[in-house]
């Protein structure tokens, strides 16, 4: 990139992040991440975050990078109200977990035939599983495992992932999604249906 300023930088993104296809947005804010202010760039990963299809796609090191230079505080605090305003539901959640949450992922891949292939890094199934989206509902995970399958064999995955370990809450699409570090997962095991 070229030098610019500050104020340079920021009318620049503007731009480029106005004319982005809505995929296109997360790497967009990822380049800029070190020239926006910490409110403004935990409001747009957010919001990027809900409006892309499947964010999984982008690499994990770049998803990590952008969720841990967050603020934790505005991304729970990410659900719109009729006013314009924001509500805190997911926060005060956030903050009467426990230690630990259990999540769920419902997962499509007819290759996945056992948990042991999702921890054998060369299996493409990894990827469907180890990933940064989860729901917190079983009944949720069942739907995107099977919502383009007509034969019902898609597979629902469950696991712990420790409190500090959890970026995001979200229920704007009505998914339950809880975004999370795929690194920190444990006591991963598909579930019977």
């Amino acid at each position: 990139m070229e030098k610019y300023n500050k104020k340079e930088y920021k009318k620049l993104f503007n731009k480029l992040f106005k004319e982005a296809r809505t995929p296109d947005k997360l790497g967009v804010l990822h380049q800029f991440r070190n020239y926006l202010d910490k409110k403004e760039f935990s409001r747009l990963l957010c919001d990027c975050w809900v409006q892309t299809e499947f964010p999984n796609q982008y690499p994990k090191y770049m998803i990590l990078e952008m969720f841990n230079l967050a603020d934790k505080e505005i991304l729970m605090s990410n659900d719109y109200l009729e006013d314009g305003s924001y509500s805190n539901e997911n926060l005060k959640r956030y903050n009467n977990l426990g230690r630990f949450e259990r999540v769920y992922r419902g997962v499509q891949d007819c290759f996945i035939k056992s948990v042991k292939e999702v921890h054998d890094s060369k299996k493409s199934g990894r990827m469907k599983i180890k990933v940064f989206s989860w729901t917190t509902t079983r009944k949720k995970a069942e739907w995107f495992a099977n919502r383009w399958r007509k034969d019902g064999t898609g597979k629902v995955y469950s696991a712990l992932i420790p409190k500090q370990d959890i970026f995001m809450f979200n229920n704007g699409r009505d998914e339950s999604e809880v975004v999370l570090n795929p690194n920190k997962l444990f006591d991963l095991k598909e579930i019977s249906k």
